[in-house]
């Protein structure tokens, strides 16, 4: 079952959705989309189930 229903690169200012490629219990591998702008980007996610959560992660990924 996914855990993880939707991830976002955010920069508290813009959130992005990115499209999940593939979630197992130990990884979520994501595309970032090609026009997405330079910059550094916090990974927030959206938990799947009954009560869903948003959660910023303390994780970073740099757009170059």
């Amino acid at each position: 079952t996914r855990r993880v229903a939707e991830v976002y690169l955010t920069t508290r200012n813009t959130d992005l959705k990115v499209a999940i490629i593939e979630q197992t219990t130990d990884f979520i591998r994501f595309k970032v989309p090609a026009e997405t702008k330079t910059g550094r980007y916090g990974l927030m996610f959206l938990t799947a189930g009954a009560d869903p959560k948003l959660l910023e992660q303390p994780v970073y990924l740099e757009v170059q």
